[in-house]
């Protein structure tokens, strides 16, 4: 598409939303006032990576009667990520299909009806415009919007760069896995006024131990959603390294798994996984591994390597030994973990991992509780929820 074309969709685009917002507005007006009932909340889905993050809202709504939950994924996600809605209806939660396009025109038929709106990750930044013009509409309807803390590396809200430093969100609550006042300078404060903690939701529990393997130890290895972050540098060091380990350690095993999400991958970036030697590359659609999350795989492994990533925390948080790839980057959020900056980093790290080294587990709680609070966050979260909704 040319500039002009471009331009000119995005022109369209957004004189649709003004439209969907101005009728979001008028329905409002006509709306009855909010009863004294359970209020209607609708979950909203349009990544893949969205279902993991509102699976353990809707398990813990399925348990409560103060609200009526409904689940809404694009026909985007029912078409690329069947398997997604059937985690989205596992609680019994009615799981309803709409068009994303709509959605970026302003079209959001039935919201009115509701209470409240939450997203999984609801931005700015183009990745999340969908959820973004949701939101927009459904605070002309009335509806209390919030927006959920998606990651360690959540655009806007813990991760800026050159390209993403005007990233603003629409939702008039974004919750966020610890006190705001922990997040980067960087945050605008018209943001950081929006934020409030409720800890990280748990992960829903394992679906079973990790099928295959030979008996040796288990070193899983995690790759992130955005390489493009980092140079060619990093990206071969990290490769190169993690093959010499392979190749240092063979009484380990060690399982790559690239996000599920990363879509088409470059040239260089295929060819490159695919030369790995005594490396297993886990692939989204392996019939064993490929369905199980990060949380549950680092929960069977002897040590966890990641790029920066939310696998960290899932390994710290499963009481595995993690380490994170660095390789220049000074990555304050991931202190006190052991930062990676060449290959003799890796096998110190893995001989301490099988040694059991106290450093290390102690390294991964504090870091753990630095990162999000303690306790039932998806109970905490939904109580904020009927709150807002309840106006």
């Amino acid at each position: 598409m040319t500039a002009i074309g471009q331009g000119l969709r995005e022109n369209l685009s957004r004189a649709a939303v003004a439209g969907g917002v101005a009728a979001a507005r008028l329905r409002r007006l006509l709306r009855p006032a909010r009863g004294e009932g359970a209020p209607r909340v609708v979950f909203f889905a349009h990544l893949s990576q969205d279902v993991a993050v509102l699976a353990p809202l809707l398990a813990e709504a399925a348990r409560r009667r103060d609200l009526v939950a409904e689940a809404w994924a694009t026909a985007r996600l029912q078409q690329t990520h069947p398997a997604s809605l059937e985690l989205l209806g596992a609680a019994g939660t009615p799981v309803r299909i709409v068009g994303h396009q709509w959605l970026l025109l302003g079209a959001a038929p039935g919201l009115a009806a509701f209470d409240a709106l939450v997203t999984a990750s609801e931005s700015s930044a183009p990745p999340h415009r969908v959820g973004h013009a949701l939101t927009r509409v459904a605070e002309a309807a009335g509806l209390a919007t919030f927006t959920l803390q998606h990651g360690l590396e959540n655009v806007g809200l813990t991760y800026f760069d050159a390209v993403h430093r005007q990233v603003r969100f629409a939702s008039r609550t974004v919750l966020t896995w610890a006190e705001p006042d922990g997040l980067p300078a960087e945050v605008p404060e018209a943001t950081r006024a929006k934020c409030l903690a409720v800890g990280r939701p748990d992960s829903l529990p394992a679906r079973g131990l990790l099928p295959g393997g030979d008996g040796r130890p288990l070193v899983c290895v995690f790759e992130n959603l955005h390489w493009h972050r980092y140079d060619e540098a990093y990206r071969a060091a990290f490769f190169d390294d993690l093959e010499r380990a392979a190749g240092e350690r063979r009484d380990l095993r060690f399982l790559l798994r690239p996000h599920p999400a990363i879509g088409a991958r470059s040239a260089d970036h295929a060819r490159r996984l695919g030369a790995l030697q005594r490396v297993e590359v886990l692939e989204p659609g392996d019939p064993d591994l490929g369905q199980l999350t990060a949380a549950e795989l680092a929960a069977g492994a002897l040590a966890v390597v990641t790029t920066p990533s939310t696998a960290a925390l899932d390994a710290a948080c499963a009481g595995r030994p993690v380490a994170v790839a660095a390789y220049g980057l000074a990555l304050p959020a991931y202190r006190p973990l052991p930062l990676l900056a060449r290959s003799a980093d890796w096998l110190d790290f893995l001989e301490g991992a099988a040694e059991g080294r106290e450093e290390l587990q102690a390294a991964g709680r504090e870091f753990r509780d630095r990162v999000r609070l303690p306790g039932d966050a998806a109970a905490r979260a939904l109580d904020r929820i009927v709150e807002g909704a309840r106006g």
